[in-house]
């Protein structure tokens, strides 16, 4: 009975590896915009083109396409924090362009709580003819590093 059961588990993860291998359902979900952050607010101007706009935390990750999953080289990731006492300004802005393997590095200030919201950072993603992604990522308090996947859609299909 035992058995049976292990099987019939095996054989049901296995059809679900087949129907993604062969296109029957999506490898990687796309990412969902909560279109939230600075952005939403007017911000106006690009960010500096920089890896590095402070220290203490760094936040890595891929950019890659709904379906295969394949990497989106130079994607544009855009960071924004708030700076405690100022707000939204261009020193907790940067922006990085994905490599060959869609990944990207940041390394800013530790993203502090505002007393409503714990620490967090904006991230929008934009990459030719891909829908833009902008997202809010939770950082746990404390936290020295955090590593994101954002899967962007082709605004074609």
């Amino acid at each position: 009975m035992i058995v049976s059961r292990l099987l019939a588990g095996a054989l049901v993860a296995a059809s679900l590896g087949v129907a993604s291998a062969s296109g029957g359902t999506s490898a990687c979900k796309p990412t969902l915009s909560d279109g939230f952050g600075p952005w939403s607010q007017g911000a106006s101007g690009a960010p500096p083109r920089r890896s590095v706009f402070g220290s203490g935390f760094t936040l890595s990750g891929k950019v890659l396409r709904v379906g295969d999953c394949k990497p989106v080289k130079g994607a544009v990731v855009e960071v924004w924090q708030e700076t405690p006492g100022f707000g939204y300004v261009r020193r907790g802005r940067a922006s990085v362009v994905t490599d060959s393997t869609g990944a990207f590095r940041v390394v800013g200030p530790v993203p502090l709580g505002d007393g409503r919201r714990p620490p967090h950072i904006h991230i929008r993603v934009t990459s030719g003819s891909f829908d833009e992604v902008a997202v809010t990522h939770s950082v746990a308090q404390g936290s020295r590093r955090a590593s994101v996947t954002i899967v962007l859609v082709d605004s074609a299909l």
